[in-house]
């Protein structure tokens, strides 16, 4: 369950009073659920100290609803810096991991992959390593989601000696803002926009079933289209 979707559970018989506890204006609350925002790490952790819920479950989407009873462990036996600290080292996980996957996306041969899409008769099932493909394109598109709407490690200079930062890696690397920019640059790749254009035509004509396997194909067409808000995006099992 996302962040926002936890928040807006917790917090919906009053906002503005959880918003106070947490030392933030009374609109706060309401506004990162509409607009489906994640805060500052340090804004994170206040509000999970206000719903009294343990940080290390709010912020991960892996944990589903309910919240743990009372306060987890490690809440109660870290400091709210270590949290934050903990905070943060997950967000340099994520975002080394969203870079990751745009390099790997990057080498794709997408006029190959084009030729493959082309190549299947109407109506015929699409390869299998092709459905994977855009299972693994979507899982791109909602890592940048995650990074484009988080902060810039660079304002925690407070913590930066406790993150741990892969040797391969660089921390203006991990800024959201050049994350956004590679980002652009791969999705603006010619190639990459007929493979899916074509993918997509081609599911049109795909029994139920097998258009269900690449059910992600059309927010890729809107986002290829200039039409998409990054919001659309949701995680889907993998096929």
């Amino acid at each position: 369950m996302e962040f926002t979707e936890k928040l807006d559970r917790l917090s919906r018989r009053d906002r503005s009073t959880i918003s106070k506890k947490a030392g933030l204006p009374n609109s706060a609350i309401s506004n990162y659920v509409s607009r489906k925002q994640i805060p500052r790490a340090d804004t994170a952790l206040k509000l999970a100290r206000a719903l009294k819920v343990p940080i290390e479950w709010l912020i991960d989407d892996e944990q589903g609803w309910p919240p743990p009873a009372g306060e987890a462990k490690l809440a109660k036996t870290l400091t709210d810096g270590a949290l934050l600290a903990e905070l943060l080292q997950r967000t340099v996980l994520e975002r080394v991991d969203l870079l990751d996957k745009l390099e790997r996306a990057n080498k794709v041969d997408w006029t190959a992959q084009d030729k493959v899409i082309c190549d299947v008769p109407n109506g015929t099932s699409v390869p299998r390593d092709t459905a994977s493909l855009v299972s693994f394109i979507h899982s791109v598109l909602l890592g940048q989601l995650n990074s484009s709407t988080k902060y810039d490690l660079r304002s925690y200079e407070a913590f930066m000696d406790r993150l741990v930062i892969p040797a391969n890696r660089r921390i203006e690397e991990l800024d959201p803002k050049k994350l956004d920019e590679a980002f652009r640059s791969f999705v603006s790749n010619w190639d990459f926009q007929c493979f899916v254009g074509h993918l997509f035509w081609k599911a049109e004509n795909l029994p139920e079933a097998e258009r269900e396997k690449l059910r992600a194909l059309p927010s890729l067409m809107k986002l290829i289209n200039h039409e998409v808000n990054l919001s659309d995006f949701k995680p889907i099992p993998p096929i």
